[in-house]
């Protein structure tokens, strides 16, 4: 019998990048189409970029048998900040399996995680493997789906005709003359997200994520600059779009897909794009809601408060207090957190949010990935119709809070 070889833990360098890719690539390919991780994640790979991630690797002799990479980021609302490590380009070579690297390297992964202050950890994937490592779904996405007959059914309804506007796209890339001078309004759109996770150097890079094309849209009369869409490589998808004028969203739709002969197409957002719901409703035969992300929370008490200000940020939350507790799968405590609601001595109408680790009696324990799924996802609103709900008793309107990323910002 051929005796097996025991791998050894490493932490690649942005040196190792060539030796990564070229491991990512293989196992891939061998198990999808031909993979080329350079052009699905150039915000991690591109040459320029290839000193951000964080590389967990296990060598048996010189040679890549296992990989798990990190790509960090920040999640901003205002001033207040989460720090994510959004894990990817998970592999293990074939005739590797089996050994335990996974285990091994997702062990190291968090505790790196943890040393250098993240407070969440993410991924894509399936579900029931990764939860073996303590991730859950989480947030809630819509997606809108329509053919081009719905949205011009719909613009005839909303709009007069004098009132109906013609709009342009252009492709966007680097090699033209006002590039930067164009990503700078598009950038500024962007930031108009309630949740940003961008720099506005990132920002191109994460446009790029899994060969989306980018579009600026033109106000084609005076060809004035109204915002941009990023859709997916197959067209069948809008990943993510930012419009000066939300009500000019179905006008922008109709000559989008005039233009590029486009009969079907989907458009995907998240829960606290409000005023894009109601307009992309009105386009719509049909819409679905489901979980898009894998989270694994680090610091409960971070992620909690900013949460809480995501939602505060969609509606006003009632004043008031509830106390959580969280449990792992052994039901070992590993804290309990007390949230916090008032107007006193806030500035600005809204409510201040507290949340602090506490030794009171909390009003739910729920086993950490529980805790996620019943605060982000539809999972909710289940709960909100069994006998035992266990959120019975939070203050109205609190849950589910909000949590969504476009595809740009995965990895």
């Amino acid at each position: 019998m051929k005796e097996q070889i025991q791998g050894s833990y490493v932490r690649g360098t942005a040196a190792d990048t060539e030796d990564i890719l070229d491991f990512a690539d293989m196992v891939f390919s061998m198990e999808h189409n031909r993979t080329d991780f350079v052009k699905i994640y150039p915000k991690a790979y591109a040459e320029e970029r290839r000193h951000i991630p964080l590389h967990h690797m296990i060598k048996e002799g010189n040679k890549i048998r296992a990989l798990v990479d990190i790509y960090p980021l920040t999640l901003k609302i205002g001033s207040h900040t989460l720090k994510a490590a959004y894990v990817g380009t998970v592999s293990v070579h074939p005739n590797s399996r089996g050994k335990g690297y996974m285990i091994t390297l997702m062990e190291k992964a968090q505790e790196q995680a943890l040393n250098d202050g993240f407070d969440i950890m993410l991924l894509d994937g399936d579900r029931h493997r990764y939860q073996h490592f303590g991730f859950e779904s989480v947030g809630i996405k819509t997606v809108f789906s329509f053919k081009i007959r719905n949205v011009w059914y719909c613009c005839n309804d909303l709009y007069p005709q004098e009132e109906q506007i013609k709009y342009r796209f252009e492709f966007l890339e680097p090699n033209q003359a006002n590039f930067e001078e164009v990503l700078d309004k598009l950038y500024a759109m962007y930031r108009h997200r309630i949740v940003t996770a961008r720099s506005r150097e990132e920002f191109w890079w994460c446009l790029q994520s899994e060969q989306m094309e980018t579009y600026a849209v033109y106000y084609d009369k005076k060809d004035i600059l109204v915002g941009y869409l990023n859709i997916s490589k197959d067209w069948e998808m809008i990943e993510e779009f930012e419009v000066t004028a939300i009500s000019q969203i179905p006008q922008i739709l109709y000559c989008f897909m005039d233009a590029f002969d486009l009969d079907e197409l989907s458009v995907c957002v998240g829960t606290d794009e409000l005023g894009k719901i109601e307009y992309l409703d009105k386009v719509s035969k049909v819409w679905l809601n489901g979980a898009l992300r894998k989270m694994r929370i680090l610091n409960y008490k971070n992620t909690l408060k900013f949460l809480m200000e995501w939602k505060q940020n969609i509606c006003l939350l009632q004043d008031g207090e509830y106390c959580i507790g969280v449990i792992d799968s052994a039901q070992n405590m590993l804290g309990a957190y007390q949230i916090s609601v008032t107007k006193e001595k806030s500035m600005d109408g809204k409510s201040r949010i507290f949340v602090q680790e506490t030794d009171t009696e909390p009003d739910i324990v729920l086993e950490e990935k529980k805790l996620i799924q019943a605060l982000t996802t539809n999972y909710y609103f289940h709960l909100q119709n069994t006998t035992k709900n266990p959120l019975g008793t939070a203050p109205a309107g609190w849950f589910p809070l909000p949590f969504y990323l476009p595809n740009a910002d995965a990895f």
